[in-house]
């Protein structure tokens, strides 16, 4: 049986509505329920999370798929304190129920800029074994770019048989044999599900776009987060030079380290740099 082993699959879906949803007719909103609670539930029972952005409309199927499996700890949405008065019920369940952990991310000036802060931070939390996208309007392709240039070779798969903007994306075709790329056209969707799950689950598959290094600890560290521990073994150590050089928030900065420490099982910057250079991932200046 094909497992995911603990890793991650991004899942970015949504129901077309509105003028927006006009733009990316046809569309099958009933198709998009089913596709996605095929995903979630093939991720699931193959030891898989899913990580997604707590889209309204898709966070109960994800509950529903959850808490019928009774899994805990299986999922990480990501929420933009922009929405901060719109978070869903059925997303506070998720957590309440052990199902789910969120991730909440700063308001910042425009709903833009908050929507960019929380996408960086999700694609930079974990490296998914790959990506899902499923009907949707224009964030899904805002999210299907996002998501190539900070996870380059991991797998994007978008299913087409829902429609939406979902099906004008074209399947990646590195790492992704023809057999799937020619699947993700059905509409049997525990059927394509569970060809992706086998898809990601593989060895061969996965061994094109993990790291080299063999350490589980190393391995799951994002582009970022190495990033980040290679500046502070060269020399850079407080909060406002390490954001400043990145480009990034302080808030966001801390929001990185703690993955880090937690990752690494260390506590503080300096047993990180420690751990980083014993592992090969930094080098010290």
């Amino acid at each position: 049986m094909s497992t995911l082993e603990g890793r991650h699959v991004f899942l970015s879906a949504s129901f077309p509505s509105g003028p927006k949803g006009k733009e990316v007719e046809p569309f099958d909103a009933a198709a998009i329920a089913d596709a996605v609670t095929a995903i979630v539930r093939a991720v699931l029972l193959s030891e898989g999370k899913i990580l997604f952005g707590g889209h309204p409309t898709i966070t109960p199927l994800v509950l529903l798929i959850g808490t019928e499996l009774r899994t805990r700890r299986v999922v990480d949405i990501f929420q933009s304190d922009w929405y901060a008065d719109q978070v869903t019920s059925e997303s506070i369940r998720l957590v309440e129920s052990g199902v789910a952990d969120i991730h909440p991310t700063p308001k910042l000036d425009t709903k833009e800029e908050s929507e960019l802060e929380m996408r960086s931070q999700m694609f930079d939390f974990v490296r998914p074994a790959g990506a899902v996208f499923v009907g949707g309007m224009s964030g899904i392709w805002d999210e299907h770019a996002l998501f190539g240039d900070r996870h380059p070779g991991v797998p994007r798969l978008p299913l087409a048989g829902p429609g939406g903007a979902a099906a004008r994306l074209e399947p990646d075709k590195e790492g992704v044999s023809q057999r799937i790329r020619a699947e993700l056209a059905s509409r049997h969707y525990p059927f394509v599900a569970s060809l992706i799950v086998e898809a990601l689950s593989d060895t061969e598959l996965n061994g094109s776009h993990r790291e080299a290094h063999v350490d589980p600890e190393a391995a799951s560290l994002t582009h970022r987060e190495r990033e980040i521990l290679q500046l502070l073994a060269t020399g850079l150590s407080t909060t406002a030079e390490l954001a400043d050089r990145l480009y990034i928030s302080q808030k966001t900065l801390e929001n990185h380290l703690d993955s880090i420490y937690r990752k690494l099982a260390v506590s503080d910057r300096t047993q990180a740099v420690r751990e980083a250079v014993r592992l090969g991932i930094a080098r010290p200046s």
